[in-house]
């Protein structure tokens, strides 16, 4: 395979990414690209806005004025077909139904994302869009919907991409397909919402909202180019499948990888030196791995600012303050969380934890543009100098 054949492929493939743009600019002139949710920064909110949502259209009471319908249609899509219409109209469905403290041995208690109770059937669904797995958590639940329901209860397990849990939330004995289930909003949530849409045809207002969500999973997904620019991206690709297999083959890591060294790990040298602090990076830094990079001040003995990236199949990454030598931390007087670490204090991350923005979070090629055209490297650096100053305000001291 020549250079000629890749430049060729990836020439056509370029025409199909402006293409794209073009129909997405056209898209926003109409008034397409509205979305209330990406407006109020609502997109990946799992409690607010995912659980909220989904739990008030499975509400056979709710303001959506379809009675049991979206009910119905949803638990059809789970294969639970035997209720009837009074059954459905008396369901009850709640958002974050807590089943009390999580035990030491963490087999019971917890905070259930969605809890449905239909007729003498409960289904748990445990929603994750950015947030990892909890210790125990697919296993609680499981405990919990069998002391209440025994053989007719259901542990779902949302996500994105319709990933399994790990074994630190499963346990080693629970299965999937037998214990507990998988959807995703990429396939089942995206295919229920569509057809809710169907169904609320005399309800503009509530279709229009529907609308909108699908558009955001779509979005949340990678769905959201044009089908027929993606067809002729394919037919590009198809026309020169010695270039496509060579760049598979080079693998998308390689290639994020030469950029980070390329365009943004000299950039984050400089501006540490220019800030007096040292920065520091794990080795494959665009792996599926578990890695991330880190900056510190001299007189920080054991800690650093850390963006950190989780492995396996979400690979986002986060902002947190931790130990440098990756040991449980004892010996910080609590303090509140730094923003924007929103998460649970704990004692790997005691200032909190959160994801960064989601426009460079993902691990993976689609952060290249960001990272090429400097606004990866410009919104680590605010995040970092954010975080150091909030520490400075607060009079915190780091060993």
């Amino acid at each position: 395979m020549g250079m000629n054949d890749l430049e060729n492929l990836l020439s056509e493939v370029q025409k199909c990414v402006i293409r794209d743009k073009q129909i997405k600019e056209e898209q926003f002139q109409r008034g397409e690209r509205f979305n209330v949710f990406s407006i109020l920064n609502l997109r990946t909110n799992e409690t607010r806005t995912h659980s909220a949502f989904l739990a008030e259209l499975l509400n056979p009471h709710g303001s959506h004025g379809c009675g049991a319908e979206l009910l119905k249609n949803f638990l059809e899509k789970c294969g639970l077909t035997a209720f009837s219409e009074e059954d459905l109209l008396n369901a009850e469905v709640t958002v974050e139904h807590s089943i009390g403290r999580v035990d030491y041995d963490k087999n019971e208690g917890g905070r259930l994302d969605i809890l449905i109770h239909v007729a003498d059937l409960l289904v748990v669904i445990e929603n994750k869009i950015n947030a990892g797995d909890q210790p125990g958590q697919i296993q609680r639940y499981y405990n919990y919907g069998r002391a209440r329901a025994g053989s007719k209860s259901k542990i779902i397990y949302l996500t994105l991409d319709g990933h399994d849990a790990s074994e630190y939330s499963r346990g080693s004995e629970l299965k999937v397909g037998e214990h507990y289930f998988l959807m995703s909003y990429k396939d089942d949530i995206l295919d229920f919402i569509q057809k809710s849409t169907l169904a609320t045809i005399q309800r503009p207002l509530v279709r229009g909202t529907l609308i909108q969500y699908a558009n955001l999973i779509k979005e949340l997904t990678n769905q959201d180019m044009n089908s027929q620019q993606e067809q002729e991206m394919f037919e590009a690709m198809a026309k020169h499948p010695e270039a496509v297999v060579q760049m598979f083959e080079t693998g998308s890591e390689k290639y994020v990888q030469w950029v980070h060294e390329k365009y943004v790990r000299p950039k984050f040298e400089q501006f540490a030196k220019e800030n007096g602090l040292e920065y520091e990076e794990a080795d494959y830094l665009w792996s599926d791995a578990e890695t991330g990079f880190w900056f510190y001040k001299p007189d920080w003995k054991t800690f650093a600012i850390f963006i950190w990236k989780e492995g396996g199949p979400t690979q986002k990454y986060y902002s947190g303050v931790s130990n440098r030598q990756g040991e449980s931390l004892q010996n910080l007087e609590k303090e509140e969380n730094l923003l924007p670490m929103y998460e649970e204090q704990n004692k790997y991350w005691p200032l909190g934890w959160g994801f960064i923005d989601e426009k460079f979070c993902k691990g993976d090629a689609s952060i290249v543009p960001a990272m090429i055209n400097g606004e990866f490297v410009e919104y680590i650096e605010k995040l970092i100098q954010d975080i150091l100053k909030q520490i400075e305000d607060k009079g915190i001291e780091l060993p």
